[in-house]
C-alpha cells in the first residue's frame, strides 16, 4: 500500500519549503477569489446556518442533508470575525493551505522517489481544487480529513499502541461529523485490512465500534435527514434512474482529469485528452504491474468515493444533480493523481513529463477560465453578484432573483440604494405587488435575473 522509507527519504531536508509553498498557493487563490468570484447560493446558507445560535443550527441541518462539525467551526470563525467576504474566503484560505500541505505528505508516502514532488506539482495547479478550496463550503475539510485518515491509518498499520489508535479514532469521529459521503473511508479501512492485514480486523472494528458510540447523539437527526430527502418529491434532472450512477462516475473523473470548467468539446481539451491517453498507453509497456497491484489503495478509495457519493445523490438525496458529484467528492480528487503516479512511475520520462506537461497545460486553462468567471455548466459558481448590485446602484423599481439569497447578502453590504427584492409565492401575489408598486408610481422598473439554477429557477 504505501512505499518503504529510504535513506534518500531519512536524509532529505525539511518539509518548510513546502509547508509554506502550500500557504502561498492558497493566499494567492484566496486573493484571486476575493477579487474576482461572489458568494453563490449554497454558501450563503452556510453563512445563515453558522450565524445562529447552536440549538437553531441543529434544526435547520435536521431539515438539510449535512453533519454539523464544519458549521459549528464556521460559527466560531464568524463570532470572532464576523461575515465579511474577505474574513470569510480567508477561513477557506487556511483550510487550502492545509489540504495542499498533507497532500503533498500524502503523495510523499505513496509515490516512490522523488516522482512524489512532480505528481504534487499537479495537485498544485488543479483547476478543480481552485474551483472548490475557496467555496465557503465543508468540501476542502472533508478532503483535509480524509486524507488525515489516510495518513493516521497507514501508521496505525505498522503499529497499534494508544497514540496511533487514538488519532485514527479521531480522524473517524471528525469525517462522520463532517460529511457523510466521505465516511467511506472509514469502510474502505476495514475492506483493506480484511484482504491484506486480516490479523487486524478486530482491532479496527473496534475502533468502528467506538466512532459508531461517538456518533449515536446526531444519529436521530441523521434518520431525520434520510426520511426528509428521500420524502421529497424533486428529482433532478438525469437522476431518475441507476444509469446516473454511470453519468456521476464518469463526469467526476472527467472533472478530476481536466477541470469541469473546461468546455468537453473544445480543441484543447480534446488533444489534451488524446495525449494522455497515447501517453499511458504506451506507459504500459514495461510498467512494473507489481508495484500498481500492491497500490491498490488510492485507485480503490477513488472509486468507491465517487460510486458512494452517486449512490447517496441518486437513491437518498435525489435532489442533487450530477453537476455537483465533483464538488461532494473532493475528497477524492488527490486519490487520482497519486494513481497516476504510481502507474506512470516506471515509464520513460519522456512520457512521465509528458504526461505532467499536458495535465498541467489543461488545468492552467481550467484555471484562467476559473479566474475569468467561464463555466460551462454551473453559472451559479460563476455569477459576478458584486458586479451586478453594483450596476444596480442608484437603480428604482423591484426585481426577481431565482437566487434571492445571493441579492440579499450583497445587497447589505452596500449603503446605496438598488432595486427591491420581491419574494413571489404565485402569478397573483406578483400582479398584487405590481399593482401596489403602480398605485405610488405609475411607472418603474421590474428587473428580472435568471441564474438558471434547476432548483430555483422553476420558482420564478
Amino acid at each position: 500500500m504505501f512505499r518503504l522509507q529510504t535513506e534518500e527519504d531519512a536524509q532529505a531536508p525539511s518539509q518548510r519549503a513546502e509547508f509554506l509553498l502550500s500557504y502561498i498557493i492558497a493566499a494567492v487563490m484566496t486573493i484571486i477569489a476575493i477579487t474576482t468570484k461572489s458568494f453563490w447560493g449554497d454558501e450563503i446558507l452556510s453563512i445563515q446556518f453558522a450565524s445562529q445560535s447552536i440549538s437553531s443550527l441543529f434544526e435547520s441541518l435536521s431539515r438539510d442533508y449535512h453533519p454539523p462539525f464544519y458549521f459549528l467551526l464556521l460559527k466560531a470563525w464568524i463570532s470572532a470575525f464576523g461575515t465579511s467576504e474577505i474574513g470569510l474566503r480567508v477561513f477557506q484560505g487556511i483550510q487550502g493551505g492545509t489540504l495542499l500541505f498533507l497532500t503533498f505528505l500524502l503523495c510523499k508516502k505513496f509515490i516512490p522517489h522523488s516522482s512524489y514532488k512532480l505528481f504534487w506539482l499537479l495537485v498544485l495547479f488543479s483547476s478543480e481544487l481552485w474551483l472548490f478550496m475557496p467555496m465557503l463550503r465543508y468540501y476542502a475539510l472533508a478532503a483535509i480529513i480524509v486524507i488525515f485518515s489516510t495518513l493516521s491509518f497507514e501508521k496505525w498499520v505498522k503499529q497499534q499502541d494508544i497514540r496511533t489508535s487514538g488519532l485514527l479514532l479521531l480522524s473517524y469521529v471528525l469525517v462522520v461529523y463532517t460529511d457523510y459521503p466521505s465516511s467511506i473511508v472509514i469502510v474502505f479501512h476495514l475492506l483493506y485490512v480484511t484482504i491484506t492485514h486480516r490479523s487486524l480486523i478486530l482491532k479496527l472494528l473496534l475502533v468502528d465500534i467506538v466512532t459508531a458510540v461517538a456518533f449515536l447523539p446526531w444519529l436521530i437527526i441523521t434518520l431525520s435527514q434520510i426520511e426528509h430527502l428521500t420524502s421529497t418529491t424533486q428529482i433532478a434532472d438525469l437522476n431518475a434512474s441507476p444509469k446516473a450512477l454511470l453519468l456521476k462516475t464518469t463526469y467526476c473523473l472527467y472533472a478530476f482529469v481536466f477541470g469541469e470548467t473546461v468546455f468537453p468539446f473544445e480543441i484543447p481539451l480534446i488533444l489534451a485528452g488524446v495525449c494522455i491517453a497515447t501517453v499511458l498507453l504506451l506507459s504500459i509497456k514495461g510498467n512494473d504491474w507489481k508495484i500498481i497491484a500492491h497500490n491498490y489503495y488510492a485507485p480503490g478509495l477513488l472509486i468507491l468515493g465517487i460510486l458512494f457519493t452517486s449512490i447517496i445523490t441518486t437513491f437518498i438525496s435525489k435532489h442533487t444533480s450530477f453537476i455537483y458529484t465533483p464538488s461532494r467528492t473532493l475528497f477524492a480528487l488527490p486519490f487520482i493523481i497519486i494513481f497516476f503516479g504510481i502507474f506512470l512511475i516506471k515509464a520513460k520520462p519522456i512520457l512521465k513529463y509528458g504526461f505532467v506537461f499536458i495535465y498541467l497545460m489543461i488545468n492552467v486553462y481550467g484555471l484562467a477560465n476559473w479566474a475569468n468567471n467561464r463555466h460551462f455548466l454551473m453559472p451559479v459558481y460563476a455569477t459576478p453578484w458584486k458586479e451586478v448590485i453594483s450596476d444596480l446602484q442608484g437603480e428604482q423599481g423591484i426585481i426577481l432573483v431565482d437566487e434571492s439569497l445571493c441579492y440579499e447578502y450583497y445587497q447589505l453590504q452596500i449603503d446605496e440604494d438598488v432595486p427591491e427584492l420581491v419574494k413571489p409565492a404565485s402569478r397573483d401575489e406578483l400582479q398584487h405587488i405590481i399593482a401596489a408598486k403602480q398605485q405610488s408610481s405609475p411607472s418603474f422598473f421590474l428587473f428580472l435575473i435568471l441564474i438558471g439554477r434547476e432548483s430555483t429557477e422553476p420558482e420564478v
